[in-house]
């Protein structure tokens, strides 16, 4: 039953498989299969499970984002929106950034993985040694 489920799921049918595993007969069975002595006369299960459809992203729209940001004064703050906004990064990559990864004349940010810094923000994205440069000259 498993193997008929299975060849109609991969062909594209909209069918949810009963079975939850399907064992495969082992060396004392009538039925051999080819290399059946492999197994050692263990049976095997294999579990066969069905693709889930990813869920979109939720994203901040346009008029709220200018809305919320129209609605602060504070510099800083507008500058760390924009760079999650226009940039993508996450609030762990902004709070990293330092000065000097600012490349001012290729319009870009580079970001970092840093250890131990004060506000302990970690760019989780990336791994120890490795950088990225975000290039915020198309947005």
């Amino acid at each position: 039953m498993s193997s008929f489920y299975r060849y109609h799921i991969q062909r594209g049918a909209q069918l949810e498989n009963p079975v939850l595993y399907e064992q495969i007969s082992d060396r004392f069975s009538k039925f051999k299969r080819f290399l059946v002595h492999l197994s050692h006369g263990r049976t095997l299960k294999r579990s066969f499970k069905l693709k889930e459809p990813q869920r979109r992203i939720k994203t901040v729209k346009d008029d709220d984002f200018a809305r919320f940001f129209s609605s602060t004064e504070n510099l800083q703050l507008k500058c760390i929106m924009l760079l999650m906004r226009e940039g993508g990064l996450r609030i762990g990559e902004v709070l990293g950034l330092w000065i000097r990864d600012i490349a001012f004349h290729c319009n870009g940010v580079w970001v970092r993985h840093r250890r131990d810094l004060d506000n302990q923000a970690l760019a989780k994205s990336l791994r120890e040694g490795e950088e990225r440069f975000v290039d915020l000259s198309a947005t």
